[in-house]
């Protein structure tokens, strides 16, 4: 393999294994060997060059696949390669990208938001630290604190995103999956206990940045505030609001899958109630395991 090619292969097995969490030497080999059973899953999937690192995509977002690499020796193919190194490794890393949206969406949704919320926060350091130090900040500070409003609301929509879409995710999978430490994580962040220990920093400080203000229009007909507080105040406006509104749409995203999840099983019962009778078998009760029946051995 030429050395632009196996760098690449390293770059994309590096991402894929990032994102999955799961390791990976090798995401575009074409040697596979695939369970039946297993397509279902897999399906549907691209056409071309990009179908192989589509699939492990596939298999690697999808913890219920199990997906077992085996080192081969092989030698240089003799020939011209159809690989177009620019136009297919684009491709590539958006076949990765569009893969993991489609399967983990929280994922790649909450690495926008830490890249956003930690860019905000690097920006916002020296503002912070003149305010503490000298308990004002320059005029031309406000491009850059609302630059960093900006970065915070794209932050809080992230989030946002990657809650909606793993609870829509739940409620048109069968089965649903096992929560992550990430999805534990928002889903406690996006409730009304989280929202109200929210509640209880934001409110004071709001009342602290533009309470004064508010008090001085409503006596004197005049704001006496500073434009920072303006812009703080409204960052954390914004983010409670966004909250709120996306804790109630994930609690009526928890209501169907919790309503699917019950209409489910039960129908899946009553299958497995009509292949036992059909075969004879009793049915045993949730949760035991099926015991069939011995063979009967006959003479001949």
């Amino acid at each position: 393999m030429p050395a632009v090619r196996r760098l690449g292969n390293r770059i994309y097995a590096f991402i894929l294994s990032l994102l999955s969490n799961r390791p990976v030497p090798d995401t575009a080999s074409g040697m596979r060997v695939i369970r039946r059973e297993a397509l279902a899953r897999l399906y549907p999937l691209p056409d071309g060059l990009h179908f192989t690192p589509a699939m492990s995509a596939r298999a690697l977002t999808d913890e219920r696949l199990k997906l077992v690499e085996i080192p081969m020796p092989y030698e240089e193919r003799v020939g011209d390669s159809k690989l177009h190194v620019l136009r297919d490794g684009v491709r590539f890393l958006r076949t990765i990208f569009e893969m993991t949206l489609m399967w983990r969406p929280a994922k790649l949704f909450f690495f926008a938001a830490i890249v956003c919320l930690s860019l905000m926060t690097l920006l916002a350091m020296h503002p912070i630290e003149m305010w503490l130090r000298l308990g004002r900040l320059e005029e031309d500070m406000i491009y850059r604190l609302l630059f960093c409003a900006l970065l915070g609301a794209f932050g809080v929509i992230s989030m946002s995103a990657g809650l909606v879409s793993r609870l829509i995710h739940d409620l048109l999978d069968d089965k649903p999956r096992q929560l992550t430490f990430l999805g534990v994580v928002l889903d406690r962040f996006y409730s009304f206990t989280g929202l109200a220990a929210q509640a209880a920093v934001a409110v004071p400080m709001l009342l602290w940045l533009v309470g004064p203000g508010i008090w001085t229009r409503i006596t004197e007909g005049h704001v006496y505030v500073h434009w920072s507080r303006v812009v703080l105040a409204g960052l954390i406006a914004f983010a409670l609001g966004q909250t709120f509104f996306t804790i109630l749409i994930a609690n009526i995203l928890r209501f169907h899958v919790g309503r699917r999840s019950t209409i489910i099983q039960p129908a899946s019962r009553r299958r497995q109630a009509a292949a036992s009778a059909a075969l004879n078998i009793p049915i045993p009760p949730p949760h035991e395991p099926i015991e069939l029946p011995e063979a009967q051995s006959t003479s001949p």
